[in-house]
């Protein structure tokens, strides 16, 4: 018998091994439970002290441990249906989302605490563990935990607040409080808000932008954590160019465009300082030609409640714009079973999850990713992993395939793919368009020095003066951040008409420069110089 829920009766296994009629089940689970209700913590409510051991070494772990972090319980046990989806994505999405960026939003440290609640069996526990890739488990074999929490099902999961100074929020207050996996992302919407009051201390950047390569037309996020003094006041920029309207955590723009690559800076700022993250270069490409590999031909069992492993090896470097899976399977029910694929790179992505509902003799699948393994090099072992997840049906994997599709022309990739993402930009910087206002600086250098665009003639600053010491002057020379894409260089002249140019590291320079930035150079000018001209020179290679 299959079960289409998202949480099961938990009883104890001895119990659900009798197999009892449902009907009866309901009431002894009912029965067993009426007498406890008053002491079960409901959402709002305090979690009482309690303490659990840490499988494997035994050592206790207790509620007070982790005062001052946000606490979130998975219970579990091996036999539980959907606990075998739940658990490796709350691993995955909520323990390890938080750890790489640092904590929530606001800094608060996140813990994700599996806590299995099945005293048999201890094999089959283990192969759960491994199979959900669990870092620290707890067990719950006396329920000092489980008992004030239970609902009658599991997997339970439960959010308790280990902050004594949150907003609004008592320590140890439990947030949330359910059977069924609610997903990753309605665990994030509770746990984000919560701040501390007590912090004195100007913003600092817990997780940064990260690098993206997107497609045209397909959604760019880029997100940031940031921790201190509240309130912090966000600001995006786009090569130094602050975007209207972009000023929280999270910056989405929903079907990217080329005019949408550069490079990405969030600002933060609070009464005590500020603080800049750490770049991140987006690229926007268009699809190139796909590669297709598949896997070799055989069909392979899938033993009833075990796995199959097949791999499909790409033998060059493939950079991934989008990506492509098929595969046919043939199996009795379905519903059994979960399918994952692995890059080399060891990203893992969730093909299709084991519900447990009925329907067909199998399963075909064309799936299009869009960003789960962008950017990423698809030279090597592409491993598929097809699980058993329930008992009694069997099955078989026929073939499946990977289509790598790489992106065509990406502004990142080079200077030249860069200025081709501004329809109607001449390239010929000898055509009359290039320089309407006739100021002897076509519109694209204008652009390079800061205009607002490169098809209007306008620009900023070229060269502005920022301090003066004894033997020199300093100068500040800035252009646009993009051009970095391409070699920049600062060369020097005495002589202006005779187009003799110098590079500003050769020996004998009078020039020093010092860049100190992308997109910011200073210039050390010596005061023994009548004139000196420079120029901003610009390999398009």
């Amino acid at each position: 018998m299959k079960t289409s829920l998202n949480a099961v009766p938990y009883l104890s296994k001895p119990t659900l091994v009798a197999h009892v009629a449902a009907v009866v089940a309901a009431l002894i689970w009912a029965g067993s439970c009426s007498s406890s209700l008053a002491q079960i913590v409901q959402v709002g409510g305090t979690a009482r002290p309690f303490t659990v051991s840490k499988r494997g070494p035994g050592t206790p772990i207790r509620l007070q441990d982790y005062a001052g972090q946000v606490l979130v319980l998975d219970f579990f046990a091996y036999w539980c249906g959907p606990c075998r989806t739940s658990s490796p994505d709350l691993e995955t999405n909520v323990r390890r989302y938080y750890e790489s960026r640092g904590g929530n939003p606001n800094g608060v440290p996140v813990t994700v605490l599996p806590v299995n609640i099945e005293t048999g069996n201890e094999g089959a526990t283990d192969s759960f563990i491994r199979a959900a890739g669990l870092d620290v488990v707890a067990n719950d074999y006396s329920s000092s935990a489980y008992s004030q929490f239970e609902t009658g099902y599991i997997p339970l999961f439960v959010i308790i607040n280990g902050l004594v100074d949150a907003d609004g929020l008592k320590q140890w207050q439990v947030l949330y409080r359910d059977s069924g996996y609610p997903g990753a992302e309605a665990i994030r919407r509770i746990i984000d808000p919560i701040r501390s009051l007590q912090t004195t201390s100007p913003p600092k950047f817990t997780h940064s932008p990260s690098p993206q390569l997107v497609a045209v037309g397909d959604a760019l996020r880029l997100e940031c954590n940031v921790q201190g003094a509240s309130p912090i006041r966000l600001q995006w920029y786009r090569d130094g160019q602050l975007l209207a309207g972009a000023t929280n955590q999270t910056l989405v723009i929903a079907a990217a465009q080329m005019t949408d690559a550069g490079e990405y800076r969030v600002a933060a700022t609070n009464a005590i300082g500020g603080a800049q993250s750490s770049p991140a270069q987006v690229r926007v490409a268009t699809e190139g030609t796909p590669v297709s590999f598949a896997s070799q031909p055989g069909i392979q069992p899938i033993p009833d409640g075990g796995q199959v492993e097949s791999v499909v090896t790409v033998p060059s470097a493939v950079e991934i714009l989008r990506f492509k899976v098929s595969l046919k399977i043939k199996h009795s029910y379905p519903g059994d079973l979960e399918v994952v694929l692995q890059s080399p790179a060891g990203t893992e992505v969730l093909l299709r999850s084991a519900d447990g509902k009925p329907g067909g003799t199998g399963i075909v699948l064309d799936h299009v990713l869009k960003s789960e393994f962008s950017g990423e090099n698809a030279q090597g072992s592409w491993t598929l992993r097809v699980a058993d997840r329930f008992e009694e049906d069997t099955g078989t994997l026929e073939s499946w395939s990977i289509d790598v599709i790489p992106p065509a022309s990406d502004v990142g990739s080079g200077f030249p793919a860069w200025i081709t993402s501004f329809p109607g930009l001449t390239t010929d910087l000898q055509a009359p368009s290039a320089d309407p206002d006739r100021d002897g600086l076509v519109n694209f250098v204008e652009y390079l020095m800061q205009g607002r665009s490169p098809t209007v003639a306008e620009r900023g600053p070229l060269l502005r003066p920022v301090a003066e010491a004894p033997g020199h002057f300093e100068y500040q020379l800035d252009w646009r951040t993009g051009i970095d894409r391409a070699p920049v260089e600062v060369e020097w002249s005495e002589d202006l008409a005779g187009g003799r140019w110098s590079a500003s590291d050769t020996a004998g320079s009078p020039v020093v420069v010092n860049q100190a930035q992308s997109g910011r150079t200073t210039v050390r000018i010596p005061k023994d110089r009548n004139r000196l001209f420079l120029r901003l020179r610009v390999r398009g290679s």
